[in-house]
This record gives C-alpha cells, sequence and structure tokens, in this order.
C-alpha cells in the first residue's frame, strides 16, 4: 500500500459547496486530506447508477432505493451498496461504523426518510477518523 506525503498548503480538490475565494481564486481548495475524504465519501453517497457517462456503477443509488417499502431488506440494501461502493470506488478508506435508522429507530424521521451515520478512518493512518451522518427522503 503506497502511502502519500501531501505538501502542506497543497490543494487536493474543491471544497464544497462552492465559493469564490479572494485567496485562492474562483474556487476553494481543501488542503487537508480528511476534509477531502469526507467530500468524495459524500459525494460518492449522493451519486446514482448511471449518473456518470462510461462508470454506471459509480455511486450508491441511496435515491433511488428511497423508493422501495421501509423495511429490513432496504437497510441491508442499503448498507449493501455503501460499503461495496466504498471498497471500489475508495479503497483507501475503510468504514468503521454503518448504521441506517428508519422511522421505527428513530422518531424524529418521517415515513419516507432514513438517516444514514457512518465513521471512517485512512486505510493507512486510522488516527484520521471522521463521522458523517445524512438524511434521505423522498
Amino acid at each position: 500500500m503506497a502511502t502519500f506525503v501531501v505538501k502542506e498548503g497543497t490543494s487536493l480538490g474543491l471544497k464544497l459547496p462552492v465559493r469564490r475565494s479572494s485567496r485562492y481564486g474562483f474556487f476553494t481548495p481543501t488542503t487537508d486530506i480528511l476534509v477531502q475524504e469526507k467530500q468524495n465519501l459524500l459525494s460518492l453517497m449522493m451519486t446514482n447508477f448511471g449518473e456518470r457517462p462510461i462508470h454506471y456503477d459509480l455511486g450508491m443509488n441511496i435515491d433511488h432505493l428511497m423508493f422501495e417499502q421501509q423495511t429490513d431488506i432496504l437497510k441491508q440494501k442499503l448498507i449493501d451498496n455503501i460499503t461495496n461502493a466504498a471498497s471500489k470506488w475508495l479503497p483507501h478508506l475503510t468504514l468503521t461504523r454503518l448504521d441506517v435508522f428508519s422511522k421505527e429507530d428513530d422518531i424524529n424521521l418521517q415515513e419516507h426518510e432514513v438517516k444514514i451515520s457512518l465513521d471512517f478512518h485512512l486505510l493507512d493512518n486510522p488516527e484520521m477518523f471522521d463521522t458523517i451522518e445524512i438524511l434521505v427522503g423522498r
């Protein structure tokens, strides 16, 4: 496994949401590897199959699954899609916890919503970790 050494201040990607920066010009870059990887994971989670030409299976297809009945089978499909896509497209990340909550689990959720919560860390540096929580609904 290759270890990346990033010089301090090096631009790694675009900071989302995209905003004009007085220091960097039109786009503010990310300079922290953990922030960039969190954005990469969020982007992958929000991408559905077929949205990227050539790479039909890029994404986690979460929005598409939201039109299925909310059962334990749906939760398992979401977990499978997330783990499979993360291991294929972001193999340098390790998912350490992945939970899917529905109205049955969290009374603050609507009937058609699920909350996805996950912890991840960089494969070669477990001390660099973060958490993502997203709310997905129809």
